[in-house]
């Protein structure tokens, strides 16, 4: 994935700077180890899960929210200005994931945030085999830049591959391209009620299948995001 396309923020979610607090300085304080999974390790966990809830899906269309109900977990919505921050978040206990209420609203960008804490929950289920107590170093603000973007990446990834299922995706994008005068952008924006995801989203799962470059995507798609 590249960072550079995909950390620009949507219209009214603006980001905030946390002065560099998120990492730690003290390399030699980390203890926690995260095995970064490869593309294909993602696409076969993906791949599991969406035969296991098979019906869960209906068409191109993966619910998401009842695998993650399926999975014994529970998404709360949380009121205030949560959404300022975070699209979402796992808290210590993984039976919960936590929404910023607001969010809840445009489900195109929400099925995507509580797609990507359920795969973080799936990738770094170890970190909640202590009842309850992360092991040290796991804490954000322990974790250095390289360690981060490693787990972001992953958790990026297997989120879309879960909502964008990829036979599907491949054999839809690929007609969908191939109509005459049709631009990225808007065959991005016609896939996107099929997948119901917004449309930036299916750029991002299209370059990560390699069916287009990345350059494609900053080039072609006016919006940008996210997670």
């Amino acid at each position: 994935m590249s960072d550079a396309n995909r950390e620009t923020n949507y219209p009214g979610h603006e980001s905030e700077d946390f002065g560099g607090r998120v990492f730690t300085s003290q390399h030699d304080r980390l203890s926690y180890s995260y095995k970064k999974r490869s593309d294909s390790d993602l696409e076969e966990i993906a791949d599991v899960v969406l035969n296991r809830y098979a019906h869960r899906r209906t068409g191109l269309f993966v619910n998401i929210e009842g695998i993650i109900e399926d999975c014994g977990i529970r998404i709360l919505p949380r009121q205030g200005n949560l959404f300022q921050y975070v699209e979402a978040y796992t808290p210590r206990d993984p039976h919960f994931i936590v929404v910023p209420e607001l969010s809840a609203y445009d489900q195109s960008k929400y099925r995507p945030s509580i797609a990507e804490e359920f795969a973080h929950i799936m990738l770094e289920w170890n970190l909640w085999e202590t009842d309850g107590h992360l092991p040290d170093g796991s804490d954000g603000h322990e974790l250095s830049p390289e360690q981060y973007r490693e787990i972001e990446d992953n958790a990026e990834y297997l989120a879309l591959a879960l909502l964008m299922p990829k036979n599907d995706f491949v054999t839809r994008f690929n007609k969908e391209v191939a109509t005459p005068g049709q631009s990225l952008e808007k065959s991005c924006k016609a896939i996107q009620l099929d997948f119901q995801v917004w449309y930036a989203f299916v750029a991002y799962r299209a370059a990560d299948l390699n069916l287009i470059s990345e350059d494609e995507v900053s080039s072609g798609i006016t919006a940008r995001l996210l997670f």
